[in-house]
């Protein structure tokens, strides 16, 4: 196993605004197994290609350590976005290239480079002798990696390698890059603002939230799995979501936790939600629930209940004004009338600073 191990770095970059940090003492730590790929995600600007350069030593922090346990320095491989293939040489100078550098020659390892283009399903195009002008996205990324490959590197660094990969082919492409790390038994780090990547290779997720500049110090590592179906931050719900995301407020009132949608007062059947008291938040006296088009249902008729329009539906949705507010819900029948919704489910509950507070569980009447 690998430990990527990186103790209180700090590094950002002026603009007109003034300074903007992207990590401010940031503390974590990285493990990685071999033939296992840690999913670095979070959305564009966060800081996953600069983690990524620095864990590569292409770029440098004056403050902050960054170690590497596990496996020696000169077995970690960056791979940048978009592959780096010499449009002049051949594909099969391309594929060959580490072994006339200087600084990789003694590394380069002909059967190993013979296994990747096989484990990339290469062959083919080699046998054609195809011209590296003539590849497509998913083909240039498979040749990069193959080639990184032939020197043997224990911890491949990926930055967005799907960015030019559409389709069927990024799959392939994934599906081969799994195939290949169990069978030659290398690391991977994998930075992609998409979560489709993620879920068909990572193992572990590192969510990375965007700070707007004050910095981010901490990055949870926690199983594929247990991210999906509680991610730790609000920024990144939408990412895990298989339809929109209502962000409905619950504010404290006598002890027990009341919704605020519009200008209506909802809860679990027009009362107070009392289960919700559980989470034993201490913060400001409010929070933010994410309540998914599944949380939401119609309630029967009922003529106390206060007037709820009916706004119209999508292929697959439900949309329903409430105030100044429109909720989304699964596409459901709606008859005419006064109707009211209620809540029903697992529903997570943030802070309004976005941190996961705990989980809300409404079973349906």
């Amino acid at each position: 196993m690998i430990q990527v191990k990186i103790s209180s770095l700090s590094i950002g970059f002026g603009h007109k605004g003034g300074f903007r940090h992207l990590f401010r003492g940031l503390t974590l730590d990285i493990p990685v197994q071999f033939g296992e790929t840690i999913g670095l995600m979070g959305e564009s600007g966060c800081g996953k290609s600069t983690l990524l350069r620095l864990i590569a030593g292409v770029l440098a922090s004056r403050h902050g350590v960054i170690r590497i346990d596990g496996a020696p320095s000169d077995s970690v491989a960056f791979l940048p976005q978009g592959g780096v293939l010499l449009e002049h040489l051949s594909l099969q100078d391309n594929l060959r290239l580490f072994s006339r550098l200087k600084v990789t020659r003694r590394r380069f390892d002909q059967a190993r480079l013979l296994h990747a283009i096989d484990a990339l399903d290469l062959n083919e195009l080699v046998s054609r002798g195809t011209k590296v002008d003539k590849l497509s996205g998913g083909e240039r990324q498979r040749v990069s990696l193959a080639r990184v490959l032939s020197i043997k590197p224990q911890l491949i660094l990926l930055d967005e390698p799907c960015a030019a990969i559409g389709g069927d082919h990024r799959t392939e492409f994934l599906s081969t890059l799994k195939r290949s790390s169990e069978e030659l038994r290398f690391g991977v780090i994998l930075a992609s603002h998409d979560w489709n990547d993620h879920s068909l290779i990572a193992n572990q997720i590192a969510f990375m939230k965007n700070t707007g500049g004050d910095g981010l110090s901490t990055v949870p590592v926690v199983p594929v799995k247990e991210f999906a179906s509680v991610p730790w931050h609000r920024e990144a719900v939408s990412y895990t979501s298989r339809g929109p995301i209502n962000w409905i407020k619950a504010q404290k009132i006598d002890g027990c936790w009341c919704l605020s949608v519009g200008d209506l007062q909802l809860s679990r059947m027009g009362a107070e939600l009392p289960l919700a008291t559980k989470l034993r938040h201490e913060g400001d006296g409010s929070l933010l629930l994410a309540c998914g088009i599944d949380n939401i249902e119609f309630s029967e008729e009922n003529a106390e209940s206060p007037p709820l329009e009916f706004f119209g539906t999508s292929d697959a949705f439900a949309f329903l004004r409430i105030g100044p507010r429109i909720l989304i819900a699964g596409k459901q029948s709606f008859a005419d009338g006064k109707r009211s919704i209620r809540l029903t489910g697992s529903i997570p509950a943030y802070s309004t600073a976005g941190d996961f507070v705990g989980i809300l569980n409404l079973p349906a009447e």
